[in-house]
């Protein structure tokens, strides 16, 4: 089980490193595909978040919204 308010301190860690990192800001604006692309490969990396079966169809589907 993932715990919501440890994996939501390390994304605001992650938002705020891609803020000072690219010298753009992500607060009051939509998130945009670089951004959550990153997210989800730091928290790969990092372990918490592993990779599901249902990732291919989620990134056409994610395509297909975009």
């Amino acid at each position: 089980m993932i715990d919501r308010n440890a994996m939501i301190a390390k994304i605001e860690t992650i938002l705020d490193q891609f803020d000072r990192g690219n010298g753009r800001k992500t607060s009051g604006g939509p998130v945009n595909n670089d951004l959550a692309r990153e997210i989800v490969q730091r928290l790969q990396t990092d372990g918490d978040l592993k990779a599901d079966q249902d990732a291919p169809d989620m990134e056409m589907r994610r395509e297909h919204l975009n």
